[in-house]
């Protein structure tokens, strides 16, 4: 028998997510090596856990937040799933920012609804069954309906002008096709663009933290001074990062240049992954701009394995 072919071996029976509570299907399948149960959930989708992740999963208290995290997780990395080798990585998932989870609901009913003026039925107004909002709670890492509502109504729709309402429905607006083009820019690039301090006592950081972490991410990393090249450098630079799908940036000893590049980056609407030395982050030498988005840390005194853990997960979860 072929151990990769999975068997079924119980019928599907009801019980509840545990990750959102919320009703699923559920069958346990075998591998050749070990149960695992496949979870068909309204709210994370559908996805998979090893036995042993539950068992871990249940002896955790989970924050609300946590929770949230791991379902919009699940709905974008299903073929991944729980195991009890993930599960501590899992639960220490980065939150996205306001305009990023936000975002993500765009870009999903942009997905799901392609054809300009088509007509959008949230059915969150609380008239639909809930199976009808419950994925997209997910979709965009909500904790729940209200902030859902929020992200629709006060943050697309008010704020950002990218839904309006037609009757009972919303449609996407022009503005919001527009915005949803820039971010498909290199989506099928595999290069991260590096911009940090070139200054060989941080070459550690780099060799043994960023470099091999972006690359466990599934994508390349380019930082110009070891990138061979024949133009001018600042031309250089300017040219790697309208190739790549992200731009990663560390802002230790706050180097103009550094800024400058984060800053390009995110004019063309790529995602920027913030890092920075801890004790900058702590005597708030980052400047006021950048101090919002969320940063990865690290110490010169420590390893780097934790930070290339977080970094990996990090890029993961932000880039899709």
């Amino acid at each position: 028998m072929n151990p990769s072919v999975l068997i079924p071996i119980m019928n599907p029976d009801q019980s509840k997510c545990a990750v959102c509570g919320q009703p699923t299907a559920e069958t346990t399948e075998f591998d050749g090596q070990q149960d695992r149960r496949v979870i068909q959930c309204t709210q994370c989708g559908n996805y998979h856990y090893v036995q042993v992740a539950l068992i871990l999963l249940r002896q955790k208290t989970l924050s609300s937040r946590q929770r949230a995290n791991l379902s919009g997780w699940l709905r974008e990395n299903s073929a991944e799933g729980i195991t009890d080798k993930n599960l501590d990585r899992l639960l220490d998932l980065p939150t996205p920012t306001v305009g990023e989870r936000a975002e993500k609901l765009l870009v999903h009913l942009g997905r799901t609804h392609p054809k300009p003026g088509q007509e959008i039925h949230l059915g969150i107004s609380g008239q639909l069954e809930p199976k009808r909002y419950q994925p997209l709670i997910a979709v965009c890492w909500s904790e729940n309906l209200a902030e859902l509502q929020y992200y629709v109504c006060e943050y697309l729709e008010k704020t950002k002008a990218f839904l309006k309402t037609r009757g009972h429905s919303y449609v996407i607006t022009p503005e919001a096709w527009s915005f949803l083009d820039q971010l498909s820019r290199n989506k099928q690039s595999k290069l991260a663009f590096v911009a940090m301090n070139f200054d060989p006592k941080f070459n550690r950081l780099y060799d043994d933290g960023i470099d091999p972490a972006i690359r466990a991410a599934g994508y390349e990393p380019k930082r110009v001074d070891r990138h061979l090249h024949v133009y001018r450098i600042d031309d250089e630079i300017i040219v790697l990062i309208n190739q790549s799908r992200f731009a990663f940036v560390d802002l230790t000893e706050q180097k103009q240049s550094v800024y400058f590049e984060a800053g390009y980056a995110m004019g063309l609407g790529l995602k920027v992954i913030w890092s920075c030395r801890k004790d900058e982050i702590d005597e708030k030498k980052i400047h006021f701009d950048a101090r919002q988005f969320p940063m990865l840390d690290w110490t010169t005194d420590t390893d780097l394995t934790d930070y290339r853990r977080r970094l990996t997960t990090h890029i993961k979860a932000v880039i899709r």
